[in-house]
């Protein structure tokens, strides 16, 4: 996943014969549980049970904070069982976003359409994207005009028009 972004997962957790003493599902750093989908996340919490048993959904949040692989385990201890572990792995990546320039299509006397591709990688959103160009041969990237443009999928592409004929 990718740093500071979160997943969700769901394990059951089960126990027979226990002794009425709490027990509680502990996790490690990267990881936190909560026993409602979505909210209530905690670094350990404590399972319900009556009856001396218990199967409930627990769900596991992943939010890696570093570029590293987290393989762990959670850790249910309590109600007179012997201590057991629930293994967990993930791995936190950081990829960066690529642009790539695409071709120049339905060219004319004055324009033509400017095409590129984008992939997100880790980041959620961008601001803007689209082409940035300039008809002087001593182009200095920034400087240059910046048209926005729609984006479909990975790809966008935009009108360059009302340039000097044959430019």
């Amino acid at each position: 996943s990718c740093i500071n972004f979160e997943t969700e997962s769901e394990v059951v957790v089960s126990g027979t014969v226990l002794n009425g003493s709490p027990v509680t599902i502990t996790a490690p750093a990267g990881y936190s549980v909560s026993l409602i989908s979505g909210e209530g996340y905690s670094s350990s919490l404590a399972l319900p049970y009556t009856a001396g048993e218990f199967t409930t959904p627990v769900y596991v949040r992943f939010l890696p904070t570093a570029a590293i692989a987290y393989n762990t385990n959670l850790t249910v201890t309590g109600g007179g069982a012997t201590a057991i572990t629930i293994p967990v792995s993930g791995s936190g990546i950081n990829t960066l976003p690529t642009v790539s320039t695409g071709f120049a299509s339905f060219i004319g006397t004055t324009g033509a359409t400017l095409s590129g591709s984008l992939t997100l990688g880790c980041a959620p959103v961008f601001s803007q994207y689209g082409i940035e160009y300039s008809v002087s041969p001593l182009f200095i990237p920034g400087n240059g005009a910046i048209i926005q443009s729609a984006f479909t999928g990975n790809n966008f592409s935009v009108p360059v028009t009302n340039l000097a004929i044959n430019t």
